[in-house]
């Protein structure tokens, strides 16, 4: 069945080229195409119908003259060739986002070490590059071939500028000496869970190998010899967007790689805001769960958390 299209035709006083120009401006952030000199086409749709009604008014009110046609089938052209004008002038389009976007991440690769004002210009700029593509993504009837590299490009530009900000907050942390850690007690809340089991591993892993581990109840006082870890107003828990092991490795500069790809791993299993979509976090979560319950002792939990999460390490560092 041919495809149901909306044309617009009109005319215009000769005098009126301001209002041509204007015209020209609205019909393109409908996304209608030219068919030739003063004739535009949308898919039909309720809204494309209101939208031509408006213009018609308008043209008329300034002397013009306007026709709206809604046909199945334009003799001479096929509803793909159609598609086609409408493809190639999305894709015009959506080339400038692409543009925009390459300049942008150019631009905060080579300002990366700036101060933070320099973040809110790239911010800026980002939010304005993503409201022109939230309408020209609306306005891609037919999916235009550009449309996926333009999205990718964007959440690219998104992620690069996130993690910018992170680095420079982690450069802006005060740096802690794990010498002045060793053989602490760390307390936190009983029936640690993921977030938890991490932290008390990388804590004997790269921070304190004879650490030891208290689990304290809801309001139950902090021993004062004890450092906190994990629990509410603690220097060492959820700080921002980091989960408590993301945290930990900022303040102590633990730069391992595969510690790294842990962090974000648990962050998406303790916090569950997709940041760094890995998959790997929902069978995380399953397991521990399990764990959990065939151990109801907490230092039991503890330790037997410790040697999944060192299993997990050892398999990542050998890639």
């Amino acid at each position: 069945m041919k495809k149901e299209w909306l044309l617009l035709m009109y005319s215009l006083p000769l005098k009126a080229s301001k209002e041509r120009m204007s015209l020209w401006r609205k019909f393109k952030q409908l996304g209608a195409v030219s068919l030739k000199n003063s004739v535009y086409i949308l898919p039909f749709s309720e809204r494309a119908y209101e939208n031509f009604q408006w213009l018609s008014q308008e043209i008329q009110s300034i002397g013009g003259e306007a026709t709206m046609v809604r046909t199945r089938g334009i003799e001479n052209l096929a509803d793909e060739e159609i598609i086609a004008l409408f493809n190639t002038a999305r894709d015009s389009d959506y080339r400038e986002i692409i543009t925009a976007c390459e300049a942008l991440l150019k631009k905060s690769a080579r300002g990366k070490q700036e101060v933070a004002p320099q973040e809110d210009v790239l911010n800026k700029e980002l939010t304005q590059i993503g409201k022109k593509l939230k309408t020209l993504t609306e306005m891609d009837f037919f999916n235009a071939s550009l449309g996926r590299e333009a999205n990718k490009l964007f959440l690219k530009c998104t992620r690069f500028l996130k993690n910018r900000k992170q680095r420079l907050q982690t450069s802006r942390v005060v740096q802690l000496n794990k010498e002045d850690f060793q053989g602490k007690k760390w307390a936190t809340r009983k029936r640690p869970h993921v977030d938890r089991l991490a932290s008390a591993w990388l804590i004997r892993k790269f921070i304190d190998p004879h650490a030891e581990f208290l689990f304290l109840k809801a309001g139950e006082k902090i021993p004062g010899e004890a450092i906190p870890f994990d629990m509410l107003g603690a220097e060492f828990s959820h700080q921002g967007e980091d989960c408590t092991m993301e945290t930990l490795l900022k303040k102590f500069v633990i730069k391992d790689p595969a510690a790294w790809e842990i962090a974000r791993i648990v962050h998406d299993g303790d916090l569950k805001d997709g940041k760094y979509g890995k998959e790997e976090a929902k069978g995380l979560n399953l397991f521990l769960k399990g764990m959990a319950d065939m151990h109801k002792d907490d230092k039991g939990l503890l330790e037997e958390g410790i040697r999944l999460f060192e299993c997990l390490y050892r398999a990542l560092k050998r890639g």
